[in-house]
């Protein structure tokens, strides 16, 4: 007598949300990208699932109800789920950026054009799922992509008397970014990056101040060019590494950034000089009040 035996083949469904944080005033993509990947071993390899049997990547829009969200259904939950030691699988879902057929797989803490910082929730890992009776419900497992909208950095130059605080205008900055010489590791000037020059206003809410808008990650050089007459120059330039994904330093020091719209974004430095007929200031953030 041969017997036959089914075995259900157990799967999970997997929910997925997009969350927006801070999207005030600003005007959100029509789309965006994501893959469903899936490890076989812990998470240290991923591979793309096509859900639908033929694409890699799905478009994600805003729902008539104005929610981002994305169900997969009748997901694998092991390898091979006949087997005597069953393999469970880790699902997550991740974002992706560029055009069709080169697209880059978004990792956490990285940036969504630029502008929007993306985070992932916790992996779902299939061993933790009860097989046999679970219900549906049970088996259905949420993740979350959180998108929180980080601009580029600015940086906002006061410049001021160091005895009384008068406000100077006139004075000229020049920023330039560095990288690093692969034989030296010291820092030297990326000469693919133009230098920007400013000068500080000279009346109204201008006076005295000066800003550089919208700048990239990466380490930055501040020089003073031209001081206001009867003013000594800065002595040394300003360092200023700037990194959304950790820690922003102004020459080594750990900058915090505000909390208000104008000043969660923009690096503010006070930089004070003095008179020619006194002795001149170290620059630096020192110089800095």
């Amino acid at each position: 007598i041969i017997t036959f035996k089914n075995t259900l083949k157990p799967t999970i469904n997997l929910n997925l949300t997009k969350v927006w944080e801070n999207p005030k005033g600003i005007t959100l993509p029509d789309s965006i990208k994501i893959r469903l990947q899936r490890s076989r071993n812990a998470g240290k390899n991923w591979e793309t699932v096509k859900y639908d049997g033929k694409n890699e990547t799905i478009t994600l829009s805003q729902d008539y109800n104005g929610k981002w969200s994305y169900s997969f259904e009748g997901l694998d939950q092991y390898v091979d789920y006949t087997a005597v030691q069953k393999v469970p699988y880790i699902y997550r879902v991740v974002e992706v950026s560029g055009d069709d057929g080169s697209e880059k797989e978004i990792e956490n803490g990285e940036y969504l054009n630029d502008k929007y910082k993306v985070t992932y929730s916790e992996n779902v890992d299939c061993s933790g799922i009860t097989t046999g009776t679970s219900t549906s419900e049970s088996k259905t497992k949420s993740f979350t992509i959180t998108n929180t909208y980080s601009p580029k950095t600015n940086i906002k130059i006061t410049k001021q008397d160091a005895s009384n605080k008068k406000l100077l205008g006139g004075v000229e900055f020049k920023l330039e970014k560095m990288k690093k010489n692969t034989s030296t590791e010291n820092l030297v000037v990326d000469e693919s990056f133009n230098p920007q020059p400013v000068t500080t206003g000279d009346s109204g809410s201008t006076l005295g101040i000066a800003e550089f808008k919208d700048l990239e990650d990466g380490t930055y050089r501040l020089t003073e060019t031209k001081a206001k007459e009867g003013y000594s120059l800065l002595k040394d330039p300003i360092t200023i590494k700037i990194d959304r994904t950790g820690t922003t330093l102004v020459d080594n020091e750990n900058y915090t950034f505000g909390t208000t719209d104008e000043t969660k974004n923009t690096i503010s430095l006070h930089i004070s000089n003095r008179m020619k007929f006194l002795l001149p200031k170290t620059g630096g953030y020192g110089a800095m009040l």
